[in-house]
């Protein structure tokens, strides 16, 4: 090889270096008076010099002897991903700062798996299932068993808590209680009852016809619409990943004071949150102003409280539970204070004659009842659902211990560090 192919060929390999492996720095500055705790950091991909898509960022800190993990997210389904997220602990007024490389992927560090999404299907509902990340549900779908679809819906989950919501006209959620960190819902309902403890955890809430934690509706001229009983309900995972998983819950045919809407549920859940997030938006002709969300009360005596004075407004309902006679705390809290309120509805007992053998022959009941709920503006409304379990947190056993550390948690989930990119 003569001299000049020699330089030509180094010039090259050192521009195709360049390209590759710009390094960024990038700051993380808490600038609050409370600590950051595994706070979820979203950054548009149009923030980033790099625009190849072979090559993914990954943060070092200075020394470079640990990286935070990583996730970038194609959430259209071009092909291009559009945004990268990654978690970070700040105390009080510290700055992290880091070095923004990239790399092939097949030299990026391999990241612990902290959240999933998980739906099985049994199409001959002979036991055995098959995950899908997409579906169209039957429109006059009942669970019944043996089950079509696995534990009855979609489940989603983290390295603390599980959750799932009933896929048929109920739409009510529900929470798996878990006492490991591993991801156990594509085993959870094939075989044992998940309504005893088992290794993993349990089956913690009785959800009736409530909206169990977190579920939605609308009120329109004073009436209650449960956000479940439409023409047309779908299910779509947008991404999965070690940082956030996030999902969609589409419905059309939704029938409110006599007008037809369409409405859409996006979850998000995080890595280490003992909860998940939901934009609950609502569309058509004639769309309510007022959405709810709110929690069942079968089931817990315990205390209700309402957070009125804050950014983020929000009820909670916290007690012993008869399922298993632990300590459960469950909050929702919404980013709309216009027009909050918080309200409870009716029991199951004072709208039915709960021991006929009528009600108990109904697996779905329209109206909803057992619930602490709480208002806001629509037609789009941003909630955050949070519960800790004493199965998995002892330490957490009292009203008190509860909202301490429900608090401590809101301020990590709504509060971003400052990032500067350089």
């Amino acid at each position: 090889m003569s001299h000049t192919r020699c330089l030509l060929l180094i010039c090259l390999i050192a521009v195709a270096g360049c390209t590759r492996m710009p390094v960024q720095t990038i700051l993380l500055t808490n600038p609050y008076d409370h600590s950051l705790q595994e706070t979820c950091v979203v950054i548009e991909r149009k923030a980033f010099r790099q625009k190849d898509d072979s090559l993914h960022p990954v943060i070092y800190d200075r020394e470079k002897a640990r990286s935070l993990p990583v996730q970038v997210d194609d959430l259209d389904s071009d092909g291009s991903w559009d945004e990268a997220s990654f978690l970070v602990s700040l105390k009080p007024g510290e700055t992290f700062t880091g070095r923004l490389e990239w790399l092939p992927q097949e030299d990026v560090p391999v990241y612990p798996i902290r959240t999933n999404v998980y739906l099985g299907i049994s199409r001959k509902r002979n036991g055995y299932f098959k995950e899908v990340r997409e579906e169209v549900f039957p429109s006059d779908y009942e669970c019944r068993t043996p089950y079509q679809y696995q534990f009855e819906g979609v489940g989603w989950e983290n390295d603390v808590i599980a959750f799932r919501t009933y896929c048929d006209r109920r739409n009510g959620k529900d929470i798996f209680g878990k006492t490991t960190s591993k991801m156990i819902l594509s085993d959870v309902g094939k075989i044992e009852n998940y309504h005893e403890l088992q290794s993993w955890g349990m089956d913690i809430l009785k959800v009736g016809n409530s909206l169990g934690i977190g579920a939605v509706g609308a009120i329109k001229n004073g009436k209650i619409y449960r956000l479940g009983d439409t023409r047309y309900h779908d299910f779509q995972i947008i991404v999965e990943g070690p940082v956030r998983s996030v999902f969609k819950l589409g419905f059309d045919g939704w029938i409110v004071n006599g007008d037809t809407l369409s409405a859409t549920e996006t979850i998000t859940i995080t890595a280490g949150r003992n909860g998940f997030s939901n934009r609950f938006e609502v569309t058509g002709d004639n769309v309510p102003d007022t959405l709810i969300s709110g929690l069942s009360m079968i089931g817990i005596e315990g205390e209700l409280v309402t957070f009125s004075n804050q950014d983020w407004p929000g009820i909670s309902l916290s007690g012993i539970n008869d399922l298993d006679g632990r300590f459960l705390g469950m909050a929702v809290f919404t980013k709309n204070p216009e027009r909050f309120s918080a309200e409870i509805t009716l029991k199951a007992s004072e709208m039915y004659d709960v021991k006929s053998p009528e009600y108990q022959a109904v697996k779905f009941h329209p109206y909803i009842s057992d619930t602490y709920y709480l208002t806001t503006t629509g037609p789009v409304a941003d909630f955050y659902v949070f519960t800790l379990w004493e199965g998995r947190y002892p330490e957490i056993h009292t009203p008190e211990t509860f909202h301490k550390t429900v608090n401590q948690e809101l301020l990590s989930v709504i509060h971003a560090p400052e990032v500067v990119m350089r």
